[in-house]
């Protein structure tokens, strides 16, 4: 496994770009056929993630009616155990910070919490289809950190918000994730994220409704989202700085 930080210059990438401060990215880049250790966390993700398949509501998890496919969620499920995963090993790489929280279906779910503050972190992901580079600078179509959300189908309540949010980035189409992975070079993209303070403020979130993919958008069949769009949001480093001051 090769880990590759780095600082993206969104201002180098498209010149209109929203994100004025450099981006401090790490990719962590996985040898599935060359490298026995890698083949052996691999298979241990797509393991654990068809356990997780069988026992998650196949509906898309916004909780609206659209059946994702067994490949679709299989892949669902397989990024979000490797972005755990992949976050908690970045944040205790020097000292022993995060831990995972149990799993207790998707109401209340936390990812990681920290060891001394007792602290959650919610850890989200997503594929792009166009590379981790146009997610993060686009003027127009850059992605965001995803914060709470509400959907009267699914949620009675509102999302409790957690401290942190983070988010991972897997480039291609998330319907073949399961096949990529297996593969020398896969990349996996840790890409900042979010405080509590900052989904709080009217500075930083945008509202959004968002359905899951392919699904019918019919009235009230929805989730609204606080987000905060990436030229807005704090990078890796300042996610790890902040969990190593807290």
């Amino acid at each position: 496994m090769q880990i590759i930080p780095y600082e993206l210059d969104c201002r180098t990438v498209f010149n209109k770009t929203l994100r004025s401060e450099p981006f401090y990215v790490v990719i962590y880049r996985l040898f599935y056929y060359s490298n026995s250790r890698d083949k052996a966390l691999v298979d241990d993700f797509i393991n654990k993630a068809s356990a997780l398949k069988e026992n998650v509501n196949g509906n898309a998890a916004n909780g609206t009616k659209y059946d994702r496919g067994e490949e679709t969620l299989l892949s669902d499920c397989l990024m979000g155990i490797m972005s755990e995963y992949f976050w908690k090993y970045y944040l205790n790489a020097h000292k022993y910070l995060v831990k995972p929280t149990p799993f207790h279906g998707a109401i209340g779910q936390i990812d990681l919490e920290l060891v001394s503050s007792h602290k959650t972190i919610e850890v989200r992901s997503s594929c792009v289809k166009n590379g981790h580079q146009f997610a993060i600078c686009h003027p127009e179509y850059q992605f965001d950190i995803l914060g709470p959300y509400h959907n009267p189908n699914y949620k009675p309540e509102d999302e409790v918000q957690k401290d942190f949010y983070v988010r991972t980035l897997f480039e291609g189409n998330n319907q073949y994730l399961a096949n990529a992975v297996k593969r020398d070079g896969f990349c996996v993209f840790l890409v900042g994220g979010a405080t509590k303070k900052m989904m709080s403020s009217e500075d930083f979130i945008i509202r959004k409704d968002l359905l899951a993919d392919g699904e019918v958008p019919l009235m009230g069949n929805y989730s609204q989202y606080l987000s905060i769009p990436f030229s807005k949001a704090l990078d890796t480093r300042q996610i790890q700085q902040l969990v190593e001051q807290d």
